[in-house]
């Protein structure tokens, strides 16, 4: 049973996202979308490129705090990393 404390007590707590193509148009608008629900996590945003992940947080200043992950969804090894 989920009480009224226990969700307010996990919305508060601080946990780790990875958004894979965090770094993209719709990876980075859930991104901050996420942040304005949970300022509190822990955001990690995996892309391609640290090029995009720059592009990323000029449009979005919001994700200033988040770290960024070089990785490719068709490559196993980097995901895995």
């Amino acid at each position: 049973v989920i009480t009224t404390a226990t969700f307010a007590a996990s919305r508060e707590a601080a946990s780790r996202v990875v958004i894979l193509g965090g770094t993209g148009r719709v990876g980075a608008s859930t991104a901050v979308n996420l942040l304005n629900l949970r300022p509190n996590v822990e955001l990690v945003l995996a892309g391609r490129s640290r090029e995009n992940y720059a592009r990323a947080l000029d449009e979005n200043p919001t994700l200033a705090n988040a770290m960024f992950l070089q990785t490719d969804a068709d490559d196993k090894a980097s995901v895995m990393s």
